[in-house]
């Protein structure tokens, strides 16, 4: 079979397409839902979440793996109804983690509520990969935003759809 230029641009096309579909398959972020081992990967890349939206399991573990690869630390917070002061969201009224056992990798990934913010914090630091693995309780069944109220003019810069549902 002789190789003409055609053929071999042709196979360098197959072969890239191959290495982008094999990559989203083995290392890029999942479907919003956990695999069968419960792991749920999220790829931060600027203020975009992929996948935008995630699908938890109630009262079952899940591992969440998020990888933020920017250049600067996300504070996440995960809630419903957002409460403004002055026209500028602040926080939620009510936050998808409280009360829940959360343990993180690193540890440090983990705020819990403090005197001044009454939310738990997600914690992503930069150019880094945060694991969180927790179980949801029943009563955390319905659909939940994620915020960003730390730093100036965070909160209108998350992807407006990302959000996790809690099944």
């Amino acid at each position: 079979m002789e190789l003409t230029k055609s053929r071999i641009v042709g196979l360098g096309v197959f072969v890239v397409a191959l290495a982008v579909a094999l990559f989203l398959v083995v290392d890029g972020p999942s479907d919003g839902r956990p695999d069968a081992d419960g792991v749920v990967a999220v790829v931060v890349e600027g203020f975009v979440f992929s996948p935008a939206q995630l699908t938890l399991p109630a009262g079952q573990p899940v591992t969440l793996v998020i990888d933020n690869r920017n250049e600067f630390i996300h504070h996440l917070t995960v809630g419903r109804s957002a409460v403004e002061e002055d026209g500028r969201a602040v926080g939620f009224e009510e936050d998808l983690f409280a009360g829940v056992s959360v343990v993180a990798d690193p540890p440090r990934a983990w705020l819990p509520p403090t005197p001044t913010v009454d939310t738990v914090t997600l914690n992503l630091p930069a150019r880094s990969t945060v694991t969180y693995r927790f179980t949801l309780p029943e009563d955390r069944v319905g659909t939940w935003q994620i915020g960003c109220f730390v730093g100036r003019g965070c909160e209108t810069r998350i992807s407006p759809e990302a959000e996790v549902r809690v099944e």
